[in-house]
């Protein structure tokens, strides 16, 4: 994990900034609103990525932003096994995220930019191609 405080930076900057990260193989790339000294409104910068990218996004923050230190640590993760099915909706197929817990399946989420293409296609509500794709899997999960 490496985090930084910014608060002499406009946000497009930091909105490029972690675009660039979600290029340069960051697993994920937040930012939160915080009070810094002075009550300066500011950002906390935080990048989640395997360790063998960590000299290229520090390389990447300090060259992009106006910090002047970054934190790191690793932290440990576990993840979900997971794949993917597809249903088919009114508006075409729909690829669902699904992850396993010891074997169980305990979540099933609409691959989101499927949704939004069929939606465009379609010239319907990202929502409702979104809604119905839910509703395909919801029976997976019990959720």
């Amino acid at each position: 994990m490496l985090e930084c405080n910014l608060d002499d930076v406009t946000p497009e900057l930091v909105g490029a900034l972690t675009a660039q990260l979600l290029e340069r193989g960051a697993w994920d790339v937040f930012t939160i609103p915080v009070y810094m000294k002075k009550q300066r409104p500011g950002v906390l910068l935080t990048v989640l990525a395997n360790p063998a990218y960590r000299d290229a996004l520090l390389d990447l923050i300090f060259r992009e932003s106006t910090t002047l230190g970054i934190r790191e640590r690793r932290e440990r993760r576990t993840v979900l096994a997971r794949h993917t099915e597809t249903v088919q909706t009114d508006w075409g197929p729909i690829r669902i995220k699904i992850g396993l817990w010891q074997g169980d399946r305990v979540t099933a989420s609409p691959e989101f930019s499927d949704c939004v293409a069929a939606a465009h296609k379609a010239g319907v509500p990202v929502k409702r191609v979104y809604d119905q794709a839910a509703a395909a899997c919801r029976g997976a999960t019990g959720r």
